[in-house]
């Protein structure tokens, strides 16, 4: 029965134009727009030094170590105004420089001087403070205390064209849940539930080949996503490219077990598709697909917020990938994908026994 009705549901899906518009063209073309219209958003070049910050962290440092970074700090702040900052947790400090709290984290230890910077494009504050840095440490360390050497951490940039091309993939991905519950409202107003139902091939095969019909088709659009951007856009996916098309095919898996409960469970077109395009739309606009998550994560309310949206912890998943980093984000995800088909099934199971199986209009 399964693969009767997964091979009826991929040929009546792929005969439609429209369809193939939206699994071929739309993602790469929401990529297109996004990127260009946003690029200096997620390049973050805002005034250079307004409410400038550095943050440094004190590992065993050695007196001379002290001394060369006071020699900085107030050349820093003589010049551009910059404040220094101490923190006393290094992997705190360089997540809240991700996020645009400062422009770097200079770690200091016995023997050396690390310059962390976020991943996102350099501000141009931040490349200044940066010169400033490798002028006033890098420079005179190298000439004048041989015991001490400096070296600048750097990670892979995200541009526009690489957050726009992981987030706006998933955004778009989201309407697979739309195209699902659609797909099985019809199959309840022509009866082929209650048909199905009354045989003994089973609901459950038919509800799992709605669900791998939207596997197909958030996998057919990541294929053509990378192949397009890459070619085009020159994203480079990095070494965890099989991760990001497992974190999106679980989000595939995610849009289309929601889609599916809908389905069965709203009593018509209509409001299965007002409830799906409230979720997409809510959930895309605090989750990033809009703008850059790092600018709501910068606002006290939002910050918190932001968190209830599958998109965000994907978005940071890709991003956290993209860099060659599998860190605590992508656990996040995986382990919200799970939560929400959990919820989704007992959802489904509490609600879809008052439904009527059979329902009549659009």
């Amino acid at each position: 029965m399964f693969w009767i009705a997964l091979k009826k549901d991929m040929k009546y899906f792929f005969k439609s134009s429209g369809n193939l518009i939206f699994v071929f063209v739309l993602p790469f073309l929401f990529i297109l727009l996004m990127s260009a219209g946003l690029k200096d958003y997620v390049a973050a070049d805002f005034s250079s030094f307004k409410d400038g910050k550095v943050f440094y962290y004190l590992d065993n440092p050695t007196t001379a170590s002290k001394l060369h970074l006071q020699q900085f700090q107030a050349l820093l702040s003589e010049g551009t105004q910059v404040e220094m900052e101490q923190v006393y947790d290094y992997e705190a400090g360089k997540r809240r420089v991700e996020q645009s709290e400062a422009f770097a984290i200079i770690k200091v230890n016995e023997n050396q001087f690390s310059y962390y910077r976020s991943p996102f494009n350099e501000p141009e504050g931040g490349k200044i403070v940066r010169s400033l840095f490798e002028v006033a440490i890098g420079k005179e360390v190298a000439l004048k205390e041989d015991e001490v050497s400096t070296q600048v951490i750097e990670k892979p940039r995200i541009n526009a064209n690489a957050y726009y091309t992981f987030t706006g993939l998933s955004f778009i991905m989201m309407y697979i849940a739309l195209m699902i519950g659609n797909s099985v409202i019809d199959e309840r107003r022509f009866g082929t539930v209650e048909r199905i139902k009354m045989s003994n091939l089973g609901l459950n095969a038919m509800l799992v080949s709605k669900v791998a019909l939207g596997i197909t088709i958030g996998i057919l659009q990541t294929v053509t996503v990378y192949l397009l951007s890459t070619l085009f856009l020159g994203v480079n996916w990095g070494i965890m490219t099989v991760f990001m098309i497992l974190v999106l095919a679980g989000l595939a898996v995610v849009c289309s077990v929601f889609g599916a409960v809908i389905g069965m469970i709203a009593s018509s077109k209509t409001i299965a598709s007002n409830i799906v395009l409230m979720c997409v739309i809510m959930f895309a606009w605090i989750g990033g697909s809009f703008l850059p998550s790092y600018l709501m994560e910068n606002t006290i309310i939002l910050n918190y917020i932001i968190k209830v949206s599958p998109l965000y912890w994907a978005g940071k998943s890709l991003n956290s990938l993209h860099m060659g980093i599998f860190d605590e984000n992508t656990y996040t995800f995986l382990g919200l994908q799970l939560g929400l088909i959990v919820v989704f099934y007992i959802l489904y199971k509490k609600l879809s026994n008052r439904a009527e199986l059979v329902i009549k209009g659009g």
